[in-house]
């Protein structure tokens, strides 16, 4: 085993380790904010209730996600670390590569469901919301838009683009954009939500490590979710369901539709910008600097990702994507 090897293992250990603090935080966060509902719920107003729980849930769920990276950086005192890519920077042709994106994700989504429909209930966390922006409550409809677009697509792309792919990415771009990838599924805790959530994960990667900045991810992973509280607005305040179902299966098929065209575009521009050799930058505007990756021995690349630390991580994931699904069957 060369010093590559040993530095590799030992840097997913570390991960490991925050990312298991993320789901404890994450999970013990949230059981806490259970309790303090039925207290609030108990001596406050409905409204003043709702408020103080999904405010403090909007907290709790970026410190969840936030703290294990000041925690990565402090057990990593001894070891280099990445910095993450704050600069402001965005690559030509963002706006084809947001549609592109966006567009494929939806895609996934659409499959992902149509595999395990059969076998998965309806998501009761959706009814939840549902049921919520259906009694014209103004101020919930804000909440939740902060709760699905805005905190969300912020604090995950901080520590699954920023933290673990940025880390990972010296050893190899393929690795550590897959490997990012599944554990940003794992974190989901979903059967319903892995398939597309690892394909999300892989070009919001992409979009990271080609771009040489975190925002441009994050501006997508919003506009995703954008999309999402579009339709659960309108599931909740269009009376007809059937209305509303042929609304979202128009929209999905729109965005899915644009999707492609602006991949189509995507790839015509990189074919006739390889017919041009003397042009240096890349598709995306520039030619980020890239060092070597790191030399690793053969299969240490992928066995080492599943180090003691991120198969846990795995293993607890699993257990709650089963206990949520039993959760929602049950109800």
């Amino acid at each position: 085993m060369n010093v590559c090897d040993k530095e590799y293992k030992n840097l997913t250990l570390r991960l490991g380790f925050a990312l298991l603090l993320m789901l404890v935080l994450l999970q013990g966060l949230m059981t806490v904010l259970g309790f303090g509902q039925m207290l609030f719920e108990t001596f406050l107003s409905e409204k003043v209730s709702n408020l103080l729980y999904w405010g403090l849930y909007n907290v709790f769920y970026f410190a969840s996600f936030m703290l294990p990276v000041p925690f990565f950086m402090l057990i990593s005192k001894k070891h280099k670390s990445e910095r993450i890519a704050l600069n402001v920077r965005f690559p030509k042709h963002f706006a084809l590569l947001a549609v592109s994106c966006v567009g494929i994700i939806t895609a996934a989504g659409q499959i992902n469901s149509l595999l395990v429909s059969p076998f998965v209930g309806e998501n009761t966390s959706t009814q939840v919301l549902l049921d919520l922006i259906s009694r014209d409550n103004g101020y919930m409809v804000v909440l939740i838009f902060v709760m699905l677009v805005i905190v969300p697509p912020f604090c995950e792309e901080f520590l699954f683009r920023g933290l673990v792919l940025g880390n990972l990415l010296p050893y190899g771009k393929g690795m550590a954009i897959v490997g990012s990838a599944l554990l940003f599924g794992m974190m989901h805790q979903s059967f319903l939500q892995f398939l597309y959530t690892v394909i999300a994960g892989v070009l919001l990667g992409l979009l990271y490590v080609e771009g040489g900045s975190i925002w441009p991810s994050t501006l997508v992973h919003m506009l995703n979710n954008l999309l999402s509280f579009v339709q659960i607005v309108i599931m909740a305040r269009v009376q007809d369901e059937m209305l509303a179902n042929r609304i979202m299966i128009c929209m999905n098929l729109l965005v899915i539709f644009a999707g492609c065209m602006c991949t189509l575009i995507l790839v015509l521009k990189s074919k006739n910008q390889l017919n041009q050799p003397k042009r240096m930058e890349s598709l995306l505007g520039y030619s980020p600097d890239r060092a070597t990756p790191k030399a690793l021995s053969s299969g240490v690349a992928l066995r080492g990702l599943f180090s003691p630390s991120v198969i846990i991580f795995i293993v607890l994931c699993v257990i709650m994507a089963v206990l949520n699904l039993i959760l929602e069957a049950a109800l």
